[in-house]
């Protein structure tokens, strides 16, 4: 009985070093969508704009 309890209590440890992971990504992206729309809402959000090449560089000769 106390070999399977040790199995139960090792997966139990899994599951909870899995659970504070996610709730920490959660979180982290719940404050960077907050920071995000502040800066949507103050207009200092700014976007890059990049320039595409239509044509591919290839370098060899065939």
């Amino acid at each position: 009985m106390g070999l399977i309890a040790f199995f139960i209590y090792i997966a139990g440890l899994i599951c909870f070093v899995v659970g504070a992971l996610v709730s920490d990504m959660w979180i982290k992206s719940s404050f960077a969508t907050l920071y995000n729309s502040v800066l949507i809402e103050k207009g200092l959000y700014q976007i890059e704009t990049v320039s595409i090449d239509e044509t591919p560089a290839d370098d060899t000769e065939a």
